[in-house]
This record gives structure tokens, sequence and C-alpha cells, in this order.
């Protein structure tokens, strides 16, 4: 029941506590050397001097002794040999059986303290042990009455004044002390075994408890692991490496299940040789051990070299394995595959080790089914990312014919009336054009990779975006003002989803402000991040519009009103492309006053670098 190397709890507080009984020794001195030099003497006892101070003055070196010892080694339990509690109970027995001879033998009142010796032999010895100490005390005290009735025993004066005259009443005090000593030793060792037993039963469950503990924390951080990647392989593998670590397997397989061809597939694998892996396919076979486990059994093979349940009994046996738990990966009702942990040896597996697999399973199953929701997800972006391709070129191409044709119109000097047709046909398509191309935007902020080969220069993307928004500034006469830092700022995506992401932003601020007004556009870096912000002085957005207007397909009503054409997905690409890149996009505003959009993106975005200088600009 108890561990064998387990120091249990009692034996940890007398070793805590073993300062504290040299402390209470130094009391004993105290008081033999008062007793001797000065109560004895006050009380007209002749005692022998000589002989209690020099018991006294051992007793003092040796607790001496044992305070140096304690501070060389420290008080702490893990580290006090029970070799020195032993040699302290050695000291204190010798001290006794002395302090009793010289003051009175049997008849000595100091008798009585072997019982509290006795007690405390109970506590920190075994049974017999202590019987052994009651045997020879009741023997120095038979030796002791012996040499009384001999006449070899000089009167002392500690001796009880009617047990020195009456030998009948000495011998029933001697009977006494036999029996007190023989209740002390009997009633201490019983209640110390059965302390005992309770201190190994709370050691043991403690133990347990720091297992189970260490096991639900490896399983945390195995769980910890797994989620952090959607690689299916490589999430088995982490599986079955921890999984046969964590409960000290020789080895361990995951194998998956293939409905179509109706076999297991091998997935996530340790500790098997190459060779018991090539030993052939693992189809389904009425009867199989893998049967069983599928159906949703826990499956324990004692013996793998002889079980009409194993498929390759002669490779197990090659492999050097011997005993083999199959426990089940399932989604809901679903066989997913099989976690097998196998032992070199015999074993028998127990329900905390069937339990611990089982949660292992589990988080595999989970594994599994995150990995093919993801692979399945990944699917889906690709159909779609091909669909927004190919819907951007079939549409695309024919509008820009017809755009095309219509400018050929214009050009054809059709009358007023003509000309008012021509140019609304010529602006609804620029609309259905903008919209093709911001639907393929906001498709390529959802599935593609933001990382470009090298990362974005912040002021040479924002140089080109404000080119490209120079002709439509120009003819409103707004004016840009520019204030970035001088020292060049790298993000790690690329330019291309930098450049959308400024672009739009400059293009929305200039779209609705009004003429001769400024657009002003600046960077910071702040608490190891950046900050970029762009701020107009337009028609400015409603309080109840600031979250919409990063939804999609919306449109402020002041937007539609100001005569200014958009399709509602500029800032919905923004916001995507800001979100995956790890930042956040807000926008402040006082409708009437303008608008002012900030995005941040946190220090992990940034490529490290000086800390930057600002520079400002302005731009007519």
């Amino acid at each position: 029941m108890a561990t064998a190397h387990r120091q249990i709890p009692l034996d940890s507080e007398l070793s805590v506590h073993a300062v504290w009984y040299i402390r209470l020794r130094w009391w004993a001195v105290i008081g033999m050397l008062a007793g001797t030099w000065l109560i004895g003497p006050l009380a007209g006892l002749l005692l022998p001097r000589l002989e209690l101070t020099v018991i006294a003055l051992v007793v003092l070196a040796a607790n001496i002794g044992f305070l140096s010892w304690t501070r060389r080694t420290g008080a702490d339990a893990e580290r006090l040999h029970r070799r020195q509690l032993y040699a302290q109970l050695a000291i204190d027995w010798c001290a006794l059986i002395l302090l009793v001879f010289y003051t009175g033998g049997v008849r000595s009142p100091l008798a009585l303290a072997f019982a509290f010796h006795l007690m405390l032999a109970a506590l920190l010895m075994s049974r017999a042990m202590c019987y052994w100490l009651t045997l020879i005390v009741i023997g120095i005290l038979a030796a002791f009455a012996g040499l009384e009735q001999s006449g070899y025993w000089p009167e002392m004066p500690l001796q009880v004044p009617y047990l020195a005259t009456d030998s009948a009443a000495a011998g029933v005090w001697l009977l006494a002390l036999v029996l007190l000593f023989g209740c002390v030793s009997l009633m201490g060792t019983t209640i110390a075994s059965r302390l005992r037993v309770r201190e190994c039963e709370l050691a043991d469950s403690e133990s347990r408890l720091d297992a189970a503990n260490s096991q639900m924390h490896a399983l945390y951080e195995l769980g910890q692991m797994v989620n952090a990647t959607l690689d299916m392989k490589q999430v088995l593998a982490l599986l079955a490496e921890h999984g046969a670590e964590l409960l000290g397997m020789r080895a361990s397989a995951i194998r998956i299940l293939n409905r179509e061809e109706n076999r297991l597939e091998l997935a996530g694998t340790y500790g098997l040789s190459e060779a018991y892996l090539n030993k052939g396919p693992v189809p389904l076979v009425e009867g199989s051990s893998d049967m069983e486990t599928l159906a949703g059994k826990v499956v324990v093979i004692d013996d793998m070299r002889t079980d009409p349940r194993v498929l390759y009994p002669i490779q197990a046996r090659d492999e050097g394995l011997h005993a083999v738990l199959c426990v089940p990966l399932k989604a809901g009702n679903e066989a997913l595959g099989i976690l097998r942990l196998y032992a070199a040896a015999a074993h028998q597996f127990t329900p905390e080790e069937q339990a611990m697999a089982r949660n292992l399973a589990n988080l595999g199953a989970v594994a599994i089914g995150s990995a093919r929701d993801y692979a399945d997800l990944q699917k889906v972006g690709a159909q779609r990312d091909w669909f927004a391709r190919t819907t951007h070129h079939e549409l695309r191409a024919p509008l820009a014919a017809v755009r095309s044709m219509l400018d050929a119109l214009l050009l054809m000097d059709p009358s007023p009336r003509q000309a008012s047709f021509i140019e609304r046909a010529r602006s609804r398509v620029d609309q259905m054009l903008d919209l093709i191309r911001d639907l393929l935007d906001l498709a390529g902020a959802s599935q593609q990779d933001l990382q470009g080969a090298a990362p974005a220069c912040l002021q040479t993307v924002a140089q080109a975006c404000l080119e490209q928004a120079q002709e439509r500034a120009l003819n409103k006469q707004v004016r840009f003002q520019v204030d970035l830092p001088a020292q060049n700022i790298y993000l790690s995506l690329s330019a291309e989803f930098l450049g959308r992401v400024v672009g739009n932003l400059l293009d929305n601020a200039v779209k609705y402000s009004p003429a001769k007004s400024t657009v002003a556009i600046s960077a910071t870096s702040e608490a190891g991040g950046l900050r970029l912000e762009v701020a107009d002085q337009g028609i400015g957005i409603q309080a109840c519009d600031q979250e919409r207007i990063f939804g999609g397909f919306y449109r402020t009503q002041k937007a539609r009103e100001s005569g200014e054409s958009g399709t509602g997905l500029g800032l919905a690409i923004v916001q995507h492309l800001v979100t995956r890149s790890g930042g956040t996009i807000s926008v402040s505003s006082v409708p009437g006053e303008g608008a002012c959009f900030t995005v941040e993106w946190p220090e992990r975005s940034l490529v490290p670098g000086d800390q930057p200088q600002q520079e400002k600009t302005d731009h007519a």
C-alpha cells in the first residue's frame, strides 16, 4: 500500500521538528543541573552530584553535536537522516537509565519517565523494536530490584519512603511499573500502527493524485500543442509520441479508417521499427481486435503472440511487443480510427491507464475532425477564389467592350439627350466594373496569403497610393498632408495587400471630401506597434453607421446623396486585410466635419528595425 521510497507524513513531521526536540533537551539539562545543585540541597537530599553533573554535561555535549549536525544539513525533512533521531533517543535512554540508577533504582520516581520514552519509541520505531525496548526496561528494573534484594544497592535520597522500608510494597511497585510499561507499549504500538496505515493510505492517495495531476497537466500541454497546428499528420505524430511517453509504453500507433478500401491506414507512430510498420496491410476482418475497437470497445490483448485476434502475431513477437491496448477514435457515433499502445512485457492495463488512453483518443478524434474541417474549408476557399477569378474574367471583358463602344458613341457627336443616355450607361458600366473588382479583392482578402516574398515598406506603398489618388484630388482641389516617419517601416505582408488598405482609405477620403479641403495621412510608432491614420474633412459618418460600413454592400445615406459612385465593399476589404494581418481598424467621426480611420498593427506584424523619426510633407 505504501510506497517504499516515499517518506510517510509522521516521519516528515519528526524530521522537521528535530530542532524542537533539541531545544527541549536544553531544558532537560537545565533541570538536571538545577535538581543536583539547587533543589536537592534545599530539600536536604544527599545526591551524587558528581555523577549527575557528568550525566548532564554528556547530554549537553551530545545536544550541541545534534544542533551542529542539524545546521549543517538543514532542518528540511528530506535531508535529515533518521539515524540522527535514533541517536537522540539512544542518548536520552542512556541518560535516563543512569539517572534512575543514581536516584534510587527501581524505587526512583524517575522510573516513570520510561513510559514517555516508550511512547516515543512506539511512534518512531517498529512494533517489534518497541516490544524489545519494553523488555529491556523491565529487565533493567528487575536487575535493579535484584541488586537491592542482595544488599548491593545503597539507599538513595530519591527513594519513595514507604517503598524503601517495605519489600512487599516495592514488589508491588515493580509489578505496577511492568504493567504500566507493557500497557504503554501495547497501546502506543497499536495506535501508531493504525496511524501508520492511515498515513500510508494518505501517502498512496497523494501519490496517485500527483500522478493524475501530472497526467492531466501533460494532457493539457499536449492539447495546446495539438491546437497549434491543423496538419493532421503532425498532430497524430505528436499524439502517438507523447501518449506512449505519458503512459510509459514501449510504442504506439494511430491508424485511420479508410471506408472506401475497408482497411486501416497508418497515420502516426512512435517507437516501432520500419520492418514492423511495413509488415503488410491492416484490413478489417471479422473477429479481429480492430472490429471490436471500431465498434466502440476498449480492447486489451495480454499476449499479442498467441491471441487469435492479432493479425500479425509473428511480427509482434519479432518486434518485442507483448501486450496492447486498443482504444477507438470516435466523433459522436462515427468511428474514425484506432489508437494502439504497446507494452514490451506482460502488463495489466489499469482503469486509470485506460481512461487516460480514452482521453488521448478523444483528443485525436477532435484533431482529426478539425484537420478535416480545415481541409474542407481550404477546398471551399479555393473553389470560391477560382469562381471569383473566373467571374472577373468572364464579366470584365464584355463590360470593358461595352464601355469602349459607349466611348466611341460619344465621339460620334450625339445629341444632348443621346449623350445623357450614353453617359448614364457608361456610369452604370463603371459601377459594374468597380463591383467586379471589389468582389475579386474581397475574395482575395479572405483567402490569399497576405505575406509577400519581401516585407512591404509603408513609405513606398503610401507614396504609390498618393500618386494614384492625385488625379481625383486635383480635380477636387484636395490637398494631401503627409506625416510619415523618415526612416522606413516594414510590415510582414505583401506590398499589394498593404496598397489595398492604404489605397482604399485614401480613395474614400478624397471621394467624400469637399473641394479645397485637406486629407491627412500619418503614421506613428506606439508601444512597439504601428498606428496609421487617414483623416478627411468630408461628410462624416453617423454613430449608428460606424459599425455597418465595415459589413460590406453598405453605404450611408450621406454617401449615397453625395453623387459619388461606390459599391460599399471598400471598407469591408480593408477590414478583412487588416484583421488577417493581425491588426485592428476603427473610425471616429463628427458628422459634417469629417472622419478619421485608424489602423493599428502590433509589434509582431512589423519587421524589427530602428525607431523612426517623424517627417512632415504637403502635397498640393
